[in-house]
C-alpha cells in the first residue's frame, strides 16, 4: 500500500519521503507547496471506517491515528477514487492497494476506479523505487519485500471442507510437494493482479505457518 493522488492535479509527479506523508497525515503539512506540488491545500483522505485498509494504514505506515490530529479527514470507499469527490480530485491524497491498482490497471479486477489517479512513490520506507511499474495491461507491482506498505497474504484452508485436498495442492503443500502456486508456475497470474511471490526460499515462494 501506497498513497495516490491524482496525475493530472497539485501533487502530479511528485514523490513524497515517509515523513512528508505523516506530516501531510498530522495536520503538520497543508499545502502541496510544502511537499514540491503546486500552491494548494491538501484534501486528506482516508478509507472508510472499519476498513482493513484503514488499520493497516495508520497502524503500519503512518504509525498514529490522523482522528487524533489537527487535520481534517475525509473518507473514500477504499480503492475506489471515483468516491472522492470530482471537487476534490485534483487536490486529494488518499492511501491505495499496490495489487488493486495494478488489478484495476490490469482489467483483470473491473470496473477500474482508479479516476486519473496514480500510485505514489514513498523514499524512506523501505523501498526508494515506485510501487508499481509498467503501463495499462503490463502494470506489475516493483517495491521490494522490506516496503513499509508491503503487505503478506495469508491462505486459511478449512480442512473439514470436501475441496480442501483440491485446494491445498494449489495453495500450499500436499503428498506431492508444494503446489502451482508455492512452486512458482501461477507467478504471472500473481504478477497481473499485483501481488509478488515471498523470496524463493527451500525450493519454495510459500512460507507454512
Amino acid at each position: 500500500m501506497s498513497w495516490a493522488a491524482s496525475s493530472t492535479g497539485a501533487g502530479a509527479n511528485v514523490t513524497l519521503t515517509l515523513a512528508q506523508l505523516r506530516g501531510i497525515y498530522d495536520g503538520s503539512i497543508a499545502n502541496r507547496s510544502q511537499v514540491g506540488g503546486t500552491n494548494t491545500p491538501i484534501t486528506v483522505y482516508l478509507p472508510q471506517t472499519g476498513s482493513g485498509q484503514l488499520w493497516f494504514f495508520t497502524t503500519k505506515v503512518l504509525g498514529f491515528d490522523p482522528t487524533t490530529m489537527p487535520v481534517t479527514i475525509s473518507r473514500f470507499q477504499q480503492n475506489d477514487a471515483t468516491s472522492i469527490p470530482t471537487a476534490d480530485q485534483a487536490s486529494a491524497i488518499a492511501p491505495f492497494s499496490a495489487a488493486q491498482f495494478v488489478a484495476q490497471g490490469n482489467n483483470v479486477v473491473t470496473p477500474d476506479k482508479r479516476a486519473g489517479f496514480r500510485l505514489g512513490t514513498l523514499t524512506g520506507a523501505g523501498s526508494d523505487g515506485a510501487p508499481v511499474t509498467g503501463t495499462p495491461g503490463t502494470y506489475a507491482p516493483a517495491y521490494l519485500p522490506a516496503f513499509i506498505g508491503a503487505h503478506t497474504v495469508y491462505h486459511v484452508l478449512d480442512n473439514r471442507g470436501p475441496s480442501y485436498g483440491a485446494a491445498l495442492n494449489i495453495v500450499g503443500w500436499d503428498n506431492y510437494g508444494p503446489g502451482p502456486l508455492c512452486n512458482g508456475n501461477l507467478a504471472s497470474t500473481l504478477t497481473k493482479y499485483g501481488f509478488q511471490p515471498l523470496p524463493f526460499t527451500a525450493g519454495v515462494y510459500c512460507t507454512k505457518e
